[in-house]
């Protein structure tokens, strides 16, 4: 099973309701675990373990770390940014353009 959950998306901040840390989720659990980190200012990555949470995290969900899919409600977790994308990744560092370069010379 995926974070489609069934207890509905996170809409605050981080708990511990549920469960204590994790590493993994566990959605079909009793209690269900939902395995984010708290967003600290200025981390650059996600946690290596986070805190059960009681309901999935919804794409965009910016408090929150996923680390794992399954911590999403979506079902899909962009490891390296920690963000739930829904399936859509996208890059959060830098505001580089995208497109073709060219170059003169010789």
């Amino acid at each position: 099973a995926t974070g489609s959950g069934t207890v509905g998306p996170i809409t605050g901040g981080m708990s511990t309701a549920g469960g204590g840390a994790c590493q993994a989720s566990a959605p079909g659990a009793t209690p269900p675990c939902f395995c984010a980190g708290e967003h600290v200012s200025g981390q650059t990555s996600p946690p290596e373990d986070g805190a059960c949470q009681p309901a999935c995290v919804p794409d965009g969900f910016v408090s929150l770390w996923c680390l794992d899919d399954a911590a999403c409600c979506s079902g899909s977790c962009d490891l390296p940014t920690g963000f739930c994308t829904g399936g859509a990744v996208t890059s959060t560092t830098g505001t580089g353009d995208t497109g073709t370069s060219t170059s003169t010379g010789g």
